[in-house]
């Protein structure tokens, strides 16, 4: 076990992508988006489901605060009290900017017509984590979004894809 690679390809389903039938199941569910869509206008049903969340800009901000304190607060304690602040708080609050970059690479917080603030908001939220992983994460996401359901590979999956060198 772990000693060889029992695989050499993908493991390939062939089921549609399924984001188009969420979308469909949300919209029988909630027909009055679909009359939102159509006629382009905005109401509550819609934002709640689809549209900007106010709250999560400060979760963000106070997470980003709370791990610089953290920082702060011990940065005179002893290394094991250091290692476990880091492993069982800081770990869960990196996955939640990791989540949250995820979130802010589809304009959520500030919403599409401000994409600047949305792109320094995740240099923010980037912070805690120490490696900067926003603005590159948003460039392959939109890829990953634009060709979800096709078989074609990204630049930088080329380079780290053993089936595909040489």
């Amino acid at each position: 076990m772990g000693q060889s690679v029992s695989r050499n390809d993908f493991m390939w389903t062939y089921t549609e992508q399924p984001h188009l039938n969420r979308r469909e199941a949300i919209i029988k569910a909630h027909p009055e988006i679909k009359e939102v869509e159509l006629l382009s206008v905005v109401n509550t049903a819609y934002l709640q489901l689809f549209g900007i969340d106010e709250s999560f800009k400060y979760v963000v901000t106070a997470m980003v605060f709370f791990q610089v304190f953290m920082c702060w607060l011990l940065q005179d304690s002893d290394w094991l009290l250091i290692f476990l602040e880091a492993y069982l708080c800081g770990g869960v609050i990196n996955h939640a900017m990791t989540l949250a970059i995820h979130d802010i690479s589809h304009n959520t917080v500030f919403g599409n017509s401000y994409p600047l603030s949305n792109r320094f908001f995740g240099m923010f939220a980037n912070l805690p984590i120490g490696v900067p992983i926003s603005v590159s994460f948003k460039k392959y996401h939109v890829e990953h979004h634009r060709y979800l359901g096709r078989l074609c590979f990204m630049g930088f999956e080329c380079l780290c894809d053993d089936y595909h060198k040489g």
